[in-house]
């Protein structure tokens, strides 16, 4: 019964995982920069992120536009997109061998078998974090390389 819920309390800490990473791929936080001219009247933030790329003016209102082509994306971005998104293809299937593999399910009647896809789904599951860990941090060391040793942002990759 332990090893159930144990097996249960994994296979929602994943579903919260993935839903984590489909978050950070659609929100446009990747890049922020902000634009303050002479007078304050003119002043606007720019959001890009992996799909699309926002203005957020003064008067509070955001304008959105989807990139028409994913080669107008900076590089790091570009990478980010495809990592981000092979690590949820990565994650659905690992979501679905733990729930194949699981103890309260009977999709395979063989309890070696059954080991051996939970297994399987925590070496996706692996694979899928350090996919989403790794352009994150990449981009976060751009980011602080910009911030203390004022390097410019083409500069970063």
């Amino acid at each position: 019964m332990a090893v159930s819920c144990r097996q249960i309390l994994g296979l929602v800490s994943a579903i919260i995982g993935v839903l984590g990473t489909i978050v950070i791929c659609f929100l446009p936080l990747w890049k922020v920069s902000d634009f303050i001219s002479a007078d304050i009247a003119t002043t606007y933030v720019i959001f890009e992120g992996l799909w699309v790329n926002c203005i957020l003016l003064t008067t509070d209102e955001m304008e959105c536009k989807e990139y028409d082509s994913t080669l107008t994306l900076p590089q790091d971005l570009q990478d980010a997109k495809v990592l981000i998104v092979f690590a949820i293809i990565i994650q659905f299937f690992g979501i679905v061998l733990g729930v194949v593999g699981a103890k309260c399910t009977n999709f395979i009647p063989d309890t070696r078998q059954k080991t051996k896809a939970d297994i399987a789904s925590g070496v996706l599951f692996l694979i899928a974090t350090s996919l989403v860990f790794l352009p994150e941090s990449l981009h976060f060391v751009c980011l602080k390389n910009i911030w203390w040793e004022h390097v410019q942002y083409s500069e970063c990759f």
